[in-house]
C-alpha cells in the first residue's frame, strides 16, 4: 500500500515538473513589418476601400428597392447590417492606430484594421453575389412536343367494331 502512495505521488510529481516546463511564458511580439509612412498610406487606402464599400452596397440596395425584389433587398440588407457594425469596428482600431505612440501598439492595431478591412471587403463581395444572378436571367426557348391528345373531344372515342362481352366467370 505504501509502494502505490509512493509511486502515484512520484508520478504526480512528475506530471508537475512536466507541466511547470511546458508552461513558459510566450516569446516577445515581433517588430513590426512595415515602417510607420507605409503603414498610414495603406490605412488611408483601406478607409477609401471601406467608404466605396459602403457607397457600392447602399447603391445596390436602392436599386433592388426600385426594383421592388424583396429577396435580393433581403440578402442586401443583411450584409449592410453586417457592413455597418464591421465600418464600426474598423473605424475603432484606425482611430486607436491613429492615437497609438510606440511602434507595438501602431503595429497591433493595424493588424486589427487590416483584418477588418478584409472582412468588409469580403461582406461587399457577398453583396454583390446577393445581386449577381441577374446576369444569368435570359429568355427562355425551352419548348415541348407532347403526343396527340388521346381524348380529343372531336373524334369518336368507341371503335365501329362491336366488343365480344366478358364471360360472368370469376375465374378468367
Amino acid at each position: 500500500m505504501k509502494s502505490l502512495v509512493k509511486r502515484f505521488g512520484g508520478m504526480g510529481l512528475v506530471l508537475l515538473a512536466a507541466g511547470t516546463l511546458f508552461a513558459q511564458p510566450a516569446a516577445p511580439a515581433a517588430p513590426p513589418l512595415l515602417p510607420a509612412t507605409e503603414m498610414t498610406i495603406q490605412v488611408t487606402g483601406f478607409k477609401k476601400d471601406v467608404v466605396e464599400a459602403h457607397r457600392l452596397v447602399t447603391t445596390l440596395q436602392l436599386q433592388a428597392r426600385k426594383d421592388k425584389d424583396v429577396i435580393r433587398l433581403n440578402c442586401i440588407n443583411d450584409k449592410l447590417i453586417q457592413l455597418k457594425a464591421l465600418r464600426n469596428v474598423f473605424d475603432d482600431h484606425v482611430n486607436r492606430y491613429e492615437s497609438s505612440q510606440n511602434a507595438t501598439d501602431q503595429a497591433t492595431t493595424f493588424n486589427q484594421a487590416q483584418d477588418n478591412w478584409n472582412k468588409i471587403r469580403s461582406v461587399r463581395e457577398q453583396a454583390l453575389l446577393c445581386v449577381g444572378e441577374t446576369q444569368f436571367l435570359s429568355e427562355s426557348k425551352a419548348g415541348w412536343d407532347g403526343p396527340d391528345i388521346p381524348d380529343d373531344p372531336g373524334k369518336d372515342l368507341f371503335p365501329d367494331v362491336p366488343e365480344d362481352p366478358g364471360y360472368a366467370s370469376p375465374y378468367n
